[in-house]
């Protein structure tokens, strides 16, 4: 059995003073594996009534039915039921409290003690203590916690933890600097907890070639102010969170890999095929005897990718194969010592990989093709070329996508770019997508380029014609009116007479009706005394005085 990385964490319980103690594990077999070597040598499981202290309060009696129990939602961590100890004296020495785990039967507690060691290959542990008037119970010493969780077989523990746990703060603090937005990010980290846990993780396990650049592509995930893509990576980050390190280091590599793909970057050999040979098996799981078990994943993968310089010694289980791809996690030593018992899931991988007793480069291949159209549709490829069409159309006024064949949401218009693109993204390397997409977008910018400039021109003209059209219609009223000025004056001049008086009423005159009224009366005979022709020369006129 290989040698397991066991941490020991105290958790409270449902009072001030009940806990649990934790171990944490690699992986959930690994956690089974320790829990099965209890049950089936010692004795463990349901305390038996007669072991029942009747004085203990319900919570040290175990009320879950069985000591340890499994974490339904952590299926890599077991749980002991404690309590805080109470002892009959006074003490001041703080190094002298202590929690209590009763296994109701001095077997079943040294039965974990033994499996301890059988675990961890130690054969001291100076952080709990038994006492021989208590044989059910096993105590443990409440300042071997000073410090937070430790590694119980690691040397020299509470500082190393202490000094990682800083390190890795700071590494932390240094990844959220680099987001676009820090605050939105922070509160998501604090409204899931189960975030900090996966970086932490992240930070102590997951290989440093990848790491960073994952993270930060995770972290810059978790900023985004869409719910659609902010939501979805929480949830991933959970799942792979109860996977234990080796799930933590396998998601950032996938996250790694799209990212390179995305950008069209390069990336170190072997990556792609690595994350697409892990994604079959897994599709697989229980063909290869991996269900939940992400450290077994991790070794069969190592067998076809790890360098053979990186074995472990007294490991030699690799398989000759041209990949000198670096591994998901730090540490392959328990990855590779769960295939020494697994003889069953590395028959499977041989199965697939193998033909006539050598490794078969096309089988691989095979299997590479048949899974990358599937990792292909998570990728963004048109996420860059869709930005820049939609900057192009807003600098040129152009908002009509519909016209370019681009409808719908944005993963709509994404597809309808590799549609039009003629793209095949089952069939298609990411050079060639990118190749496709580039070429796409320039011709659509084109367009919208050349149809802005047509528009500008079209409109450049018609303000043209009628700045034109009002240039000839005003030369047009302006001659209409010179000719009426001239004609009224040409007219004035003829006929100064019959010019009206500006500013007065013309009136018929009376006197000319009278004269035309008096000419047309018969002539008026001369009265008696009057004379009747014309006067002689120097008589007076009638009625002058005599």
């Amino acid at each position: 059995m290989p040698k397991m990385n066991i941490t020991a964490e105290i958790r409270k319980g449902k009072t001030a003073k009940d806990r649990q103690i934790q171990l944490h594990f690699d992986s959930p077999a690994l956690a089974g594996v320790f829990l099965d070597h209890l049950r089936d040598n010692f004795e463990v499981g349901q305390v038996p009534q007669a072991y029942i202290d009747p004085t203990l309060m319900q919570f040290r009696n175990n009320p879950f039915g069985f000591v340890p129990g499994q974490s339904h939602d952590r299926p890599q961590t077991l749980n002991f039921p404690c309590y805080e100890v109470e002892h009959p004296y006074d003490t001041a020495d703080p190094e002298d409290q202590e929690y209590g785990i009763n296994f109701g039967s001095a077997k079943a507690r040294d039965g974990l003690i033994k499996t301890l060691a059988w675990a961890t290959e130690q054969q001291e542990f100076d952080w709990f203590k038994t006492y021989g008037d208590r044989a059910t119970t096993l105590y443990i010493k409440q300042v071997a916690f000073e410090h937070g969780n430790f590694l119980i077989s690691g040397p020299d523990r509470r500082p190393a933890r202490a000094l990682k746990d800083k390190l890795g703060k700071i590494e932390y603090e240094h990844l959220l600097k680099g987001l676009n937005d820090l605050e939105r990010a922070k509160r998501t980290i604090a409204e899931y907890p189960h975030i900090e846990e996966f970086i932490q993780l992240a930070l102590r396990h997951t290989h440093g070639l990848f790491r960073d650049t994952a993270l930060k592509y995770c972290l810059a995930q978790l900023g985004e102010h869409r719910p659609e893509i902010r939501e979805p990576m929480v949830a991933e980050m959970a799942a792979a969170t109860q996977g234990g390190r080796a799930s933590v280091s396998h998601f950032l590599l996938e996250t790694y890999v799209k990212a390179m793909l995305e950008k069209n970057t390069a990336m170190i050999p072997g990556l792609l095929e690595r994350v697409l040979l892990a994604r079959h098996i897994q599709k697989h799981a229980e063909e290869f005897g991996i269900e939940g078990n992400s450290e077994l994943l991790e070794g069969l993968l190592n067998m076809v990718f790890l360098p053979n310089s990186q074995i472990p010694e007294g490991m030699p289980i690799k398989f000759k194969t041209p990949y000198q791809t670096p591994p998901a996690v730090i540490d392959t030593r328990t990855s590779f010592g769960q295939l020494q018992v697994r003889h069953d899931s590395v028959l499977a991988l041989y199965n697939l990989l193998w033909q006539e007793g050598r490794f078969s480069p096309d089988k691989l291949t095979r299997v590479i093709e048949a899974e990358r159209g599937e990792l292909f549709r998570e990728i963004p490829f048109a996420k860059a070329a869709l930005i820049a069409i939609e900057k192009c159309g807003r600098n040129k006024n152009f908002s009509d996508f519909g016209e370019l064949g681009l409808v719908g949401d944005e993963n709509q218009k994404q597809r309808c770019i590799y549609a039009l693109a003629g793209v095949n993204i089952r069939t298609d390397h990411a050079d060639i997508i990118h190749a496709k997409v580039a070429a796409f977008t320039q011709q659509v910018t084109q367009a919208i380029q050349a149809q802005a400039q047509a528009q500008a021109q079209a409109q450049a003209q018609a303000q043209a014609q009628a700045q034109a059209q009002a240039q000839a219609q005003a030369q047009a009223q302006a001659i209409q009116h010179d000719r009426s000025q001239q004609k009224s004056a040409a007219h004035h001049q003829e006929h100064p007479q019959e010019r009206p008086r500006v500013g007065k009423r013309k009136y018929q005159s009376l006197f000319l009706n009278q004269a035309a009224a008096e000419a047309q009366a018969p002539a008026r005979q001369p009265q008696i005394g009057e004379p009747d022709g014309e006067l002689e020369p120097g008589a007076p006129e009638p009625g002058a005085p005599r």
